[in-house]
């Protein structure tokens, strides 16, 4: 089966390794894992920590050219998706297609059109922020009553004209509304579950899932063991989030975004704290187990096709 993960952060490792002196990241770190796990495409996304403070702008630049000498490197095996043409390149050619990301836009600050620089490197999906709340919107840290502001709106409609994806994940509460209010296109939420199974502030009640669904766009399940099960994250967890979706909004409007840290842990966690994986989905490889549940739960070939790659490419189809 193929499988189209549409949301990684294997670009903040491979910042990070470069940043230490190596090269090679992705050949030597992460492809054969993504081929394992059957991922023939893949939104690699960057995050600009909040601590970077007025850095943002500066800490986004470093980041795009370390990730940009590394996908040079990588030309063999992958190809980037700059319009929904790439995808049929990339599968010709036998190569990962990957799509570029932001998840979050703080790097923007005041300059909104910092937007047409990150559209002509390649960025294709954004968020407007993580769980901060910045000049654009609020995450789900931030204050309950603040949401988008007019920048976020003005960015928004940028967004839609550029032909960038936009992810309502990390969004609070008020500012999905929000963007429900002012988005023309689809959009989704990439990594994110069902808030009546699992309760965390990152997962999405019904109302939001039917929200994504009218829009036309779709929710990616998410990997994360707090978002997955409070106490017992298991791929049968995660596959109950899968049928709750499916049963709330319909098999058209869900996919993966599986968000697998794996990589980060092994270089940023001290030896007590917890580990961010459900137990046996740790990483890309597990995949295909996810996939055999979800056959033993009754879903088609068909369906699966559906939540694996096509709902996901339909929605890259329809706004870039």
């Amino acid at each position: 089966m193929k499988i189209f993960d549409g949301h990684s952060d294997i670009l903040l490792n491979v910042v990070d390794r470069s940043i230490a002196g190596e090269q090679e990241v992705l050949r030597t770190h992460h492809i054969d894992k993504l081929k394992k796990g059957g991922v023939f495409a893949s939104v690699f996304a960057l995050w600009v920590e909040p601590e970077a403070g007025d850095r943002f702008q500066l800490r986004a630049l470093e980041m795009l050219k370390y990730s940009a000498k590394e996908l040079h490197d990588a030309k063999d095996l992958v190809h980037i998706v700059k319009k929904y043409d790439d995808f049929e390149v990339a599968e010709r050619e036998n190569k990962l297609a990957v799509l570029l990301g932001m998840e979050g836009l703080a790097s923007l600050g005041e300059e909104i059109d910092f937007l047409y620089l990150l559209y002509q490197y390649g960025i294709r999906y954004a968020g407007l922020t993580w769980n901060e709340e910045n000049a654009l919107a609020t995450g789900i840290d931030g204050d309950d009553q603040r949401g988008i502001t007019e920048k976020g709106i003005e960015v928004i409609k940028k967004m839609e004209d550029l032909g960038i994806l936009l992810d309502v994940s990390h969004l609070n509460e008020k500012s999905f509304w929000d963007v429900v209010k002012v988005a023309q296109k689809p959009f989704i939420a990439s990594h994110s579950n069902a808030y009546e199974l699992c309760g965390h502030p990152r997962n999405l009640q019904d109302e939001q899932l039917k929200a994504i669904a009218q829009s036309g766009g779709v929710v990616g399940l998410n990997s994360w063991n707090k978002g997955v099960d409070p106490e017992n994250p298991s791929i049968e967890k995660l596959a109950d989030h899968v049928e709750y979706i499916v049963n709330i909004v319909g098999i058209e409007h869900i996919a993966f975004g599986f968000d697998f840290c794996e990589f980060l842990e092994d270089e940023t966690l001290q030896e007590d704290e917890p580990k961010k994986e459900t137990k046996g989905f740790e990483d890309t490889t597990c995949v295909p187990k996810l996939i055999k549940v979800l056959k033993e739960r009754g879903y088609t070939e068909a369906m699966l096709r559906k939540i694996a790659y096509e709902n996901l490419m339909r929605v890259f189809k329809e706004t870039i």
